[in-house]
């Protein structure tokens, strides 16, 4: 999955840089860990802070999963 437009030039990296290989490679294993966790801590989230929040919660993760 690439990169959004314009964001290398936004940080000043290219395509070599250890920049660009680090996140490129490692920004899909960290979004699915932290899917992954908001997923599996969602009950006890709902506990501590109600249902408002963990609408928002169910929203994030669903726009981490599709973007």
């Amino acid at each position: 999955r690439a990169l959004p437009p314009g964001f290398l030039a936004a940080v000043g990296a290219g395509e070599l840089s250890f920049a660009y290989v680090t996140i490129k490679d490692r920004l899909p294993q960290i979004l699915t860990k932290v899917i992954d966790t908001l997923h599996r801590h969602k009950n006890e989230f709902f506990e501590e802070h109600g249902e408002v929040r963990i609408s928002f919660l169910v929203f994030l993760t669903s726009f981490i999963s599709i973007h």
